[in-house]
């Protein structure tokens, strides 16, 4: 994914040269929209800042003002 004027977008050549097979990457989106949106919400704020954040950092992307909110936010993310 690549940061072009601001917006995310997919830098398919970059995918495709890792390897992954499609089922792979159809399965991962899918189970990423299956998600609840305030979840996928959270998850795109934090792939902002990474592969690895924290909480603390990512409350401050929010403004969530109770980190309780963020963590039952991002729980159906969670094995």
């Amino acid at each position: 994914m690549r940061e072009p004027g601001g917006g995310w977008r997919w830098d398919v050549g970059s995918v495709r040269a890792k390897g992954y097979s499609d089922n792979i990457v159809e399965f991962m989106v899918g189970r990423l929209r299956q998600l609840p949106s305030g979840t996928q919400h959270l998850l795109r704020l934090a792939a902002c800042v990474g592969n690895a954040f924290s909480l603390p950092m990512l409350r401050a992307l929010t403004g969530l003002e109770e980190m309780g909110d963020m963590e039952q936010g991002l729980e159906p993310a969670l094995p």
